[in-house]
């Protein structure tokens, strides 16, 4: 019989030292399966430490998430619950279509950003999920998902000082600057004029302390007094589910008026980079299809593609 690694996670974030006969016994496995599983969780990267007087724990407890309390918010779709993964998104991919489905990991590996930008975090300590979802009726333009999407993620988490960066950023303003605090990717296929399948890929820091990004960041836990990465995800996966809906019979223009209330880029000055002949502007709010509105040289152009930053005052 082996160990449960999420139950042997929960065992070592108590608030005491576990000996390997304690654990051996606990788990009803030998001594040896209890050394074998904690070297595999600390060769995963999480923080078991060990002392011969004392035995084993997490250098601070974790904050796993209840994988049954988030299947019984969320009765209407599976929910495929993995410890380690490389991505949630390639995993729901790389399988055929077979109902709306979430993937949510206590660690992801090897995330996926915009542009094949990569997004590293210490386990157990952010949200990584994607849900799997298609659209049966032929859809308005697929560049507003993301923007709305960014909407229904914003109003879930409920915290004023949230904002969306265009396109798919969720953002707080603080320290001179836009600190990231979620992103959002799209996996879209489908025939023209038939149903469109998407995996909807969210990634928000919750607990993190440290991370291989190259920008500025924020966590959840620095906005609000107390946080619970279960609670995120039942938050994260309802809006989505209830939502997506929404998206599917009125597009992006029936998010408009609510991503106006939390627009991050409205009427600054921008750059933008990887969108062709316009390179910097005041950003207008978005269109109605969800692309950026930009005056530039005194002419009002739409951007569907590009990073953009705020240029300095």
């Amino acid at each position: 019989m082996s160990i449960d690694a999420k139950a042997l996670l929960a065992k070592l974030s108590e608030d005491a030292w576990c000996s390997g006969p304690e654990l051996a016994e606990h788990f009803g496995v030998s001594r040896a399966a209890v050394s074998k599983r904690v070297q595999a969780l600390r060769d995963a990267a999480w923080p078991v430490v060990a002392e011969s007087a004392h035995g084993y724990r997490l250098q601070a407890p974790v904050d796993l998430i209840d994988t049954q309390a988030l299947q019984a918010a969320c009765p209407d779709i599976a929910i495929d619950s993995h410890l380690h993964i490389h991505s949630t998104s390639d995993h729901l991919l790389a399988r055929p279509f077979d109902g709306p489905c979430l993937c949510v990991a206590e660690h992801q590996t090897g995330g996926r950003g915009r542009r094949g930008r990569q997004w590293t975090t210490q386990p157990g300590t952010n949200l990584t999920l994607s849900l799997d979802w298609r659209f049966e009726q032929p859809q308005a333009p697929m560049t507003g998902l993301s923007p709305a999407v960014a909407v229904l993620l914003a109003d879930a988490l409920a915290l004023p000082a949230i904002r969306i960066k265009w396109p798919n950023d969720l953002v707080v303003e603080s320290r001179g600057g836009l600190r990231k605090l979620g992103g959002i990717l799209i996996d879209a296929a489908g025939e023209p004029g038939g149903p469109t399948r998407v995996v909807v890929g969210v990634g928000i820091n919750v607990h993190m302390q440290a991370a291989a990004i190259d920008q500025p960041w924020v966590a959840l836990r620095e906005l609000a007094d107390t946080v619970s990465r279960t609670k995120v995800a039942i938050a994260v996966a309802r809006a989505l589910v209830d939502g997506l809906p929404m998206f599917e019979a009125g597009g992006f223009e029936a998010f408009r008026a609510r991503y106006a209330a939390r627009d991050a880029l409205a009427d600054r000055a921008i750059t933008i980079q990887g969108a062709g002949s316009v390179a910097a502007g005041q950003a207008s709010g978005l269109a109605a299809d969800g692309g950026l509105r930009v005056r530039s040289a005194g002419v009002d152009q739409v951007v569907y593609a590009g990073d953009v930053s705020v240029r300095a005052a």
